[in-house]
């Protein structure tokens, strides 16, 4: 039998505190999060590495990420050189309050400062996207949106006024159901601040299995413009439900869902 020789990298091994395991994670949130802890005390791996670590895709890793930041458990800190040139981020865990136990934390950077959060949401229930009504089946919250489409968005949108994002009508009255690429200028102003909120965008564009059209985008767009220029909303919170949607596959991210999640319709 083959014994590593002292220093040999292959009888490392990454301790994972038991509170993972008791957080109700996702399959992509464990393999984010194990990546990470991975690198304690001194948390800073590239988004290459972490990447290549956790099996998954760059836009997929930011989504998880905000996830984590999301409900508490992860703290990033944007760090730059003195010429402003960008470099690994670092990162520090700790378990979420839920679960929080003595000697949980884990030794990361003291980032320092409180984790952002969302007025009138607890750390787990900003990242969430799931409707948390368990009394309305898809096919119901669906029709209450377009019924409160109305009312939540009077001006009406580019490209006609059909509903669900199925097109826009043509001169001659059919709905063009042409696959639409969207470019970074067709996205509103107010959402270009954030470039990892933009690829998240795109990212959520690409991966969900909804209408492709114009129309379908200019809805997109709509509902998370109303989101970031709400009061209780905001870019952080944008992307706090694009990282959800893309890993809980749902379909659709509407402004009248974000506010029943909200308790304010």
């Amino acid at each position: 039998m083959k014994v590593a020789a002292r220093g040999d990298k292959t009888d490392r091994f990454t301790k994972v505190p038991d509170w993972v395991f008791q957080a109700g994670l996702s399959c992509h949130e464990l393999a984010a999060l194990v990546a990470l802890l991975r690198y304690a005390p001194d948390i800073r791996p590239s988004q290459a590495t972490l990447c290549r670590d956790a099996g998954m895709g760059r836009t997929k890793l930011i989504a998880t990420l905000r996830s984590l930041e999301s409900k508490g458990i992860v703290r990033t800190k944007h760090r730059a050189d003195g010429n402003g040139r960008q470099q690994a981020n670092r990162y520090a865990i700790s378990a979420p309050v839920g679960v929080r136990h003595t000697n949980t934390a884990v030794h990361g950077a003291n980032i320092g400062g409180s984790a952002t959060r969302t007025p009138g949401c607890s750390p787990g229930e900003q990242g969430s996207v799931r409707d948390t009504n368990t009394n309305h089946t898809r096919n119901e919250l669906e029709q209450d949106e377009l019924e409160q489409e109305r009312t939540i968005h009077p001006l009406p949108l580019k490209g006609g006024e059909g509903e669900g994002g199925s097109g826009s009508k043509q001169e001659n009255g059919k709905w063009d159901r042409t696959r639409f690429e969207p470019l970074r200028s067709d996205l509103p102003a107010c959402l270009l601040h954030d470039e990892e909120t933009v690829e998240l965008i795109f990212g959520f564009w690409e991966d969900n299995d909804g209408a492709k059209t114009r129309r379908a985008w200019d809805l997109l767009m709509r509902d998370l413009e109303a989101i970031v220029n709400d009061d209780d909303g905001g870019l952080y919170i944008v992307s706090s439900e694009l990282s959800g949607a893309i890993i809980s596959g749902q379909r659709k991210i509407t402004y009248a869902a974000w506010l029943r999640k909200m308790g304010r319709i």
